[in-house]
């Protein structure tokens, strides 16, 4: 039996057009589709684009305070006002105390997607208070959507005794929005055209957290060697963090900041990444899914990251991009080299690289999917039940 109301809690703030919006747009269309009322719950603000496209009388769109982060007042009101006969949450930890109030207060089905990354360094007093806290709440918890075998894994030696209720769904990508450019496009006048960035040049990219997790500090001295061996590339990098100062000094001090774009947080991501000719994701940490590099191959873009987390079951190593270890950063070097010195193999990485996600994280099928979980776990009648889908997805 398909649930009448959807409640998606998100932790998060939709303030652009990114993976997760576009996933908040394709849920909509679907409960559109399946005649279902959705409730989207997410931190202030929201993006006007989002507003407009999911505005209609099937959506009720709540703008959550700071202090929902902090407090279950902001979730208790929202469950009062809407009575859902399901919740899916994003973005919360997996000991949180919400869950228990969503199911058995308020008796919703509760599905959870972990997007959760390893985080660096927690100490063993903590963790063991998380893991007391995360066996207790999960009793609560009908359905856990790790994305991807990675974090799935976690969960299970996380969760003993909750194997039966963890399914990977993979994060979707809008394949229709990330897209290579055509064959008949001009690439210099279609980039000169979007872009205040040289159209003649080849452009690595880095999208993401400007902050040492993500690596950019320990392969910027390497992009810098390789720019001055290939005259026609630049390095543009798009995000912002921590060491944001630090990069923008050293860039202004280097005989190369001609070629070195900043540009900080961008709304444009898949035109950046359809004009690019290399993306380079050097992860230190165990990332959940790598969301950037799924959106590259997308864009037929060629891939080079780190062989962490959930990465290698985005990136296919030598079919659609090339992974080197992340404790061996001397690898980085060579192996930036050998594509950016090779047309042929970018193209092939890149175009197999959008055949694999076409395939595996198309976002049309994984809403489909999150829907015939909602089905199998909302019951005929009221009150809690156990159960949940069977097939791994």
């Amino acid at each position: 039996m398909a649930p009448t109301k959807v409640l998606i809690w998100a932790l998060i703030r939709p303030d652009k057009i990114g993976s997760f919006e576009d996933y908040l747009i394709a849920l909509h269309d679907e409960a559109r589709r399946r005649g279902l009322s959705l409730v989207v719950c997410a931190l202030h603000p929201f993006c006007g684009e989002l507003v407009r496209r999911l505005d209609g009388p099937h959506c009720v769109l709540e703008r959550l305070p700071e202090s929902a982060t902090r407090s279950p007042i902001p979730l208790i009101q929202s469950l009062l006002r809407h009575r859902p006969d399901l919740v899916h949450t994003h973005f919360i930890g997996p000991a949180s105390l919400s869950f228990p109030i969503i199911r058995w207060l308020f008796r919703a089905r509760l599905v959870v997607t972990d997007h959760s990354s390893d985080q660096p360094g927690p100490d063993a007093s903590r963790s063991q208070v998380r893991a007391l806290k995360r066996r207790a709440v999960s009793r609560s918890v009908d359905l856990y959507l790790p994305v991807s075998d990675y974090v799935a894994a976690r969960l299970r030696r996380l969760l003993p005794g909750c194997e039966h209720k963890i399914k990977r769904l993979y994060n979707g990508i809008d394949t229709r929005r990330f897209r290579p450019l055509s064959e008949a496009t001009n690439r210099q006048q279609w980039i000169e055209a979007h872009f205040d960035l040289p159209g003649d040049k080849h452009w690595l990219l880095f999208v993401g957290q400007l902050a040492p997790e993500k690596g950019i500090d320990l392969c910027f001295p390497v992009v810098l060697e390789l720019l001055e061996r290939f005259p026609n590339w630049c390095f543009v990098i798009v995000g912002d963090g921590p060491l944001r100062r630090t990069l923008k000094l050293t860039i202004a001090q280097s005989p190369l900041r001609e070629r070195i774009f900043l540009l900080g947080r961008r709304n444009d991501v898949d035109n950046l990444l359809r004009a690019s000719t290399l993306f380079l994701a050097p992860s230190t940490w165990g990332e959940a899914f790598g969301l950037m590099l799924a959106e590259a191959s997308a864009s037929a873009t060629a891939v080079m990251a780190n062989r962490t987390g959930g990465i290698p079951e985005v990136v296919k190593d030598g079919i659609t991009g090339a992974l080197i270890p992340p404790d061996q950063p001397e690898q980085l070097k060579p192996a930036l080299t050998r594509l950016m010195e090779s047309p042929p193999l970018r193209e092939t990485l890149g175009n197999q690289g959008r055949e694999h996600v076409i395939t595996m994280f198309e976002m049309r099928r994984m809403v489909q999917i999150t829907f015939e979980h909602y089905e199998r776990l909302t019951p005929p009648h009221p009150g809690p039940r156990s159960g949940v889908p069977q097939e791994e997805q």
